[in-house]
Formats: C-alpha cells, structure tokens, sequence
C-alpha cells in the first residue's frame, strides 16, 4: 500500500522539522527555529461494552505499506505495524499517514532527550557486577538509540466482588517427642504451629484507572513492565508532530487480547484484596465473583528509548522510559570475570590457611 508522508517544514527555512524532548516542541536541526505544538489534553475513552459489537474492527491488520521520502524521492518500506521512522537513505523523519482502525487517542511526548537517555544507559551498564567489557563498549560506540513510541491499550473499571473462603489463624500446642541422644532416649517438648478455620465471606471493591497492557510484540512485556509505571496525567492528545523524528508503531496485539489480559491482572489484586480482607495468618479462597462496571478504554503511545547487543551468539535489549528514565534490560555475564573473583577467593583463603599453619609451626 502507498502511503502519504507527513512532514513538517520550517517556517524560517524550510527544512523538515523534528520533535525536540528537551524542549517539548518541533525543533528545526538546521536553524534551530521551535515551533510549539498546540497542547491538548481532553481525554477520548471509549465505552468498553458499547465497543464489544465493533471489537473486531480491532483486531491488527498486517499492512504492507511504502512512502516516498519528501526530501531524497526514495521510496521507502514500513516494518509490519510501524508508521513513523527515518529515511533509510537521507534520515529524513518520515510519518505515514495511515492508520488501523483505532487511531491513538493520545501519546506520553519523549521528554529525556537522546544524549541525557545515554548517560542514564552508561550508568546502569557501569552498576552491573561482571558485565562483559563488550557491554560496557556498546555505549561507546553506539552512535544513537532507538526512540520508539510503543501501543498501549489501558483498561478503566469499577468492581465489587462477592466472596467466600476461609480464615487461618495460627495457634500452638505443646507435644511430646521422643529423641536419641548420644544413645539415650529422652522425651522432650516442643510446640507445634497448627491452623484453626473459620468460615468466611464479605465483598471487596476496587477501581482501576488507566491499566496499561502492551499491544507491540517486538518487546518483551516482562522488560516492559520494569520501565513502568507509565505517568497518563502528562500525556497529551496524539498529534503527529510528536512522532516526528522517532519510530512509531500501531497495535500488533488486538482489543480483545489485551482485554483478557486486563481481566487476568485486576482479578489478580482483587485476590489480594479479599486475602487482606479476610485477613489471619493464612486465606483460602473458595469462590470469588468479580462484577466490574464503568469500564472504558483508550489507546495510547507511550515513550521507549532503545538499543540491543549481540554477545556469544545471543541478543540482548535495553529499554529507556522516555519520560521517567526508567532502565530495564537483558544482561550477560562475564564467566571470565567471575572465575577471576572465585580464583582470587581461593588464593586469600589458601594464604589465611597458610599464614595459621606457619603460626602454629612457631606457636603463635
């Protein structure tokens, strides 16, 4: 599919203008003009069970799609579900115009720049105990991260559930035991934790706002989820001028997946609740009924800085939260190093060993 590309020219000379973190704005990398985007923060959510009719309208399309760079005129591919990216040939910010189904309602904007993300990079790299100096290397020689806008679906809802189960409370008898000793048969005493159950029910309730679930697959969630949590207060209504000069992808994983998902995770604290709720020293569960209500959806952008490093055969990727600086990561070791420190316990060990066996010799 041909695609339009969008682009943004500087009114002071021309040039093709790209989103600045630092200063929140469009920036022109020529003349260093800034033209500020309008900020817009109405929130769009959409009814959840008025949308379940349409819910397969959100389900991902894979779209092969291709533009044609406004500056060097080389037709450039989009990777599946991305729509913005750089020219492969000028690096010219290139930003299709096409959309899936549902169009982001909103974005977190990138406010870490590039060069503040590195230096948080190259302080997490220099914390980790036997990382292999190659790792250490890949700052470096990097010469840029990825900046990427992820798709997220976030979830609200209201719930109350019903509940019934048992309450544990811990308790301690005083039994007789016999033991050997040196031979000997003896009884001895010793106190015994046992459990008293107590028939329990009641309700718990809890609202979410704002849940956040992955809808990419190029990044694993559990590398995700270490950059959380996502700020929604600052997002701002989605515009393009915010992807300008950044990678942007659309929703790989469909409505009702990420739904699931979200179902999965708020019956996983409304567990927590009810064990609270419950409270003693140990809960058991024997049913659990949660209504939820009031339930809405967005989808949102949220900001990633990222790079990746080949060591021994095998990949490993980096995340920077765009917003917050969070770092999360995939990391080597240095089996070379940690055979070093093992030696080096060795050899202190076998001198002390030795310095007691030279003492005693002398009768120190």
């Amino acid at each position: 599919m041909k695609v339009e590309i969008r682009h943004f020219d500087c009114p002071a000379c021309g040039a093709m203008m790209v989103y600045s973190p630092r200063k929140m704005s469009l920036l022109c990398p020529y003349c260093g003009t800034d033209k500020l985007i309008d900020d817009e923060t109405d929130r769009d959510k959409f009814d959840l069970r008025k949308s379940f009719s349409n819910r397969a309208k959100f389900s991902p399309k894979k779209v092969n799609k291709s533009g044609k760079c406004p500056k060097c005129g080389a037709s450039n591919e989009f990777e599946e579900f991305a729509f913005a990216k750089r020219c492969e040939y000028c690096d010219t910010p290139l930003v299709s115009d096409y959309f899936q189904e549902i169009k982001p309602s909103e974005i977190l904007p990138f406010k870490i720049p590039e060069k503040e993300a590195k230096a948080i990079f190259k302080d997490w790299i220099g914390s980790l105990w036997f990382a292999p100096n190659e790792l250490k290397r890949v700052v470096d020689t990097q010469k840029r991260l990825d900046g990427v806008y992820l798709p997220y679906w976030l979830f609200d809802a209201n719930s109350v559930t019903a509940y019934s189960g048992m309450r544990g409370d811990a308790y301690y008898e005083t039994v007789n035991v016999r033991r050997v000793v040196n031979g000997v048969e003896r009884v001895e005493q010793e106190q015994v934790r046992k459990i008293r159950w107590t028939p329990v029910s009641g309700v718990v309730s809890r609202d979410f706002n704002d849940l956040p679930i992955p809808a990419d697959l190029i990044i694993k969630p559990s590398l995700l989820r270490k950059i959380e949590p996502w700020d929604s207060k600052p997002a701002r209504k989605f515009k393009d001028e915010y992807i300008s000069g950044f990678n942007a992808r659309e929703y790989a994983r469909g409505f009702d997946t990420c739904y699931s998902d979200a179902v999965n995770i708020m019956e996983s604290v409304i567990e927590m609740d009810i064990r609270r709720d419950i409270g003693g020293d140990e809960q058991e569960i024997n049913s659990m009924n949660p209504v939820f209500s009031n339930e809405k959806f967005i989808h949102k952008l949220f900001p990633v800085w990222t790079t990746h490093f080949r060591y021994k055969g095998k990949d490993y990727r980096y995340l920077i939260n765009g917003f917050n600086g969070r770092v999360s990561g995939e990391r080597p070791y240095s089996y070379f190093k940690i055979a070093g420190l093992i030696s080096l316990i060795l050899l202190i060990l076998s001198a002390i060993a030795y310095w007691d066996q030279i003492r005693a010799w002398f009768g120190y």
